[in-house]
């Protein structure tokens, strides 16, 4: 089950000019990932998606801190039997 949840949501598209990114890893990096799922949405059958997280894991212990906003929709979630839904702007 998932709740409809579309207001605020803002599109983005993808941008196909590499000097976008700066001269850094990261921005090259979120790149290159972007154009590898804009090429898989436009080869296959696929609907990719980027959800930038913030964060990929969690302090030295491997834990994620359980008040950041990603683990509160998760853990919400399990409590609630559902997940928001945004399928874009109608």
């Amino acid at each position: 089950m998932f709740v409809d949840w579309t207001e605020g949501f803002l599109p983005e598209n993808p941008v196909a000019d590499p000097s976008v990114a700066s001269q850094t890893g990261y921005p090259q990096s979120k790149w290159v990932g972007e154009r590898m799922l804009a090429r898989a949405a436009e080869r296959t059958e696929l609907a990719p998606i980027i959800v930038r997280i913030g964060q990929l894991c969690g302090g030295r212990n491997g834990s994620w801190n359980t008040s950041e906003w990603v683990p509160s929709i998760v853990r919400s979630g399990q409590l609630l039997g559902c997940l928001p839904r945004a399928d874009g702007v109608s």
